[in-house]
């Protein structure tokens, strides 16, 4: 699991939700940002990203790249524009 902040101060944390490859984004003030997918979360049940995001950068631009994967199937790397 991991957690990054953005420029904006905003939060997002990568980890599993119920086996699913998972990144939910927080304003600053810790409430859900309702802009990232509609409801703060990205949650993924493709079989393909695995069922647990590991780490994460933001780069300069906004872009979040995550890592994660499944044990024994190898790792899986997304990039999520802003």
């Amino acid at each position: 699991n991991a957690v990054a902040i953005d420029r904006k101060g905003r939060i997002v944390v990568a980890g599993q939700h119920e086996s699913s490859f998972t990144l939910v984004r927080l304003k600053p003030n810790g409430g859900f940002d309702r802009s990232f997918f509609g409801r703060g979360v990205f949650e993924s049940t493709d079989d393909h990203l695995g069922n647990n995001a590991t780490d994460l950068t933001i780069d300069r631009q906004g872009r979040i790249v995550a890592t994660g994967g499944r044990s024994g199937y190898g790792m899986s790397v997304i990039r999520i524009l802003p």
